[in-house]
């Protein structure tokens, strides 16, 4: 089985949505129980509050986490601007992309959050899901409805012109009635373009046009 085979057999939606979130569910729907193994999806609204809203303090402890010290190579959260966080957000609106549509509309969302390395300009976007699934059989290279959301949001046009964009599944696991954080965490980045073609692939098939984004 290739990574396309998933895509190839998926049912594109009848009226597309251009919401990042609904097309990660579509790639979800679509790519479940179909050797990814797909057990991780959006937090529901009531786990949700139980977490609490991705605030300043949240970010902090992010970067004290074992899995971020072994992966940034900037790793201490002076490094990094907070662009966004579901805490301090006044938008009214969604951030949208011009590189991204759906019947001529551009998609459009909220990440959880977003930091721009102060020296090299890239961004870090974080996107918290829940799994009933352990540590050891969390799939390294996570899965297709996480990264296809995450590759959706990091062409949003704030940030789509920045040199790079690291993408960081952050991963609660569903545990006797309540949410413990995974030691585990899918990541890629922006620039990689087997992680590219794949998001691609799977936008395209759910009926979107890409331009401008490395195509």
């Amino acid at each position: 089985m290739t990574a396309f085979d998933p895509v190839l057999r998926a049912s594109p939606p009848t009226t597309p949505d251009h919401r990042i979130s609904r097309f990660a569910d579509w790639v979800y729907q679509s790519s479940h129980g179909r050797g990814y193994g797909s057990g991780s999806r959006s937090i529901a609204k009531e786990e949700r509050m139980a977490l609490g809203t991705f605030s300043h303090r949240q970010i902090d402890l992010f970067f004290h986490l074992a899995w971020t010290q072994n992966r940034l190579t900037s790793r201490s959260q002076k490094d990094w601007e907070i662009l966004h966080t579901e805490a301090d957000s006044q938008r009214l609106e969604p951030y949208c992309s011009s590189r991204l549509r759906v019947a001529g509309t551009s998609m459009r969302g909220f990440p959880d959050v977003v930091l721009r390395h102060r020296a090299s300009g890239a961004v870090l976007i974080i996107e918290r899901k829940t799994t009933y699934i352990e540590d050891a059989r969390i799939p390294e290279s996570g899965w297709p409805n996480v990264e296809a959301q995450l590759w959706a949001y990091s062409w949003l046009d704030e940030w789509a012109a920045a040199p790079d964009a690291l993408l960081v599944g952050q991963l609660w696991r569903r545990h006797q009635g309540g949410l413990v954080l995974c030691h585990t965490h899918p990541s890629w980045t922006r620039s990689d373009p087997g992680h590219h073609l794949r998001c691609l692939a799977w936008f395209r098939r759910y009926g979107g046009e890409c331009s401008n984004a490395k195509t």
